[in-house]
């Protein structure tokens, strides 16, 4: 898609492309001007493909500090995102460390309303999640063993 900018929209200034899931990409443009440009000079199309290009309007679910930040809480203290997450050059998943208690309870998903009423659920993956003792209700590396003592 990179290469379809640079040839299109060269004399554009600089376009950051983001893909943000199959055959989706968000387009940053430097200036409101050649968001208008590309928007009024189409259509366009790549490898014979139609390319629908609108503009991004809030509601949309692209807006991800504030929908990520609302997440992360609800989970458990956001510690930080990574790099690409915080500079929102991927878009297909975000990536943030949250410090979670013994208590928290971890969701599949959790749902995200927009303001447009839209309310989509959030699927939520752990990456590493430590193991929690059934008996004490910490986390450890295994279940402890404990031993049972019986008097007479």
């Amino acid at each position: 898609m990179s290469g379809f900018v640079k040839a299109r929209w060269s004399e554009l200034g600089e376009i950051k492309v983001h893909m943000m899931g199959k055959g989706v990409f968000v387009f940053q443009m430097e200036t409101e001007q050649d968001k208008q440009w590309v928007i009024a000079d189409g259509p366009w199309s790549f490898s014979r493909h139609p390319v629908i290009i609108k503009p991004w309007a809030v509601g949309m679910p692209l807006d991800k500090q504030e929908s990520l930040s609302m997440l992360a809480s609800k989970i458990g203290v956001p510690v930080y995102a990574d790099r690409t997450t915080s500079e929102q050059s991927r878009l297909t998943y975000a990536r943030v460390s949250v410090e979670i208690g013994v208590e928290n309870v971890l969701y599949d998903s959790l749902p995200i309303k927009y303001t447009s009423g839209l309310v989509i659920h959030q699927p939520i993956t752990y990456e590493r999640v430590p193991l929690k003792c059934c008996k004490c209700r910490q986390f450890t590396a295994r279940n402890r063993t404990y031993r049972i003592l019986v008097s007479g």
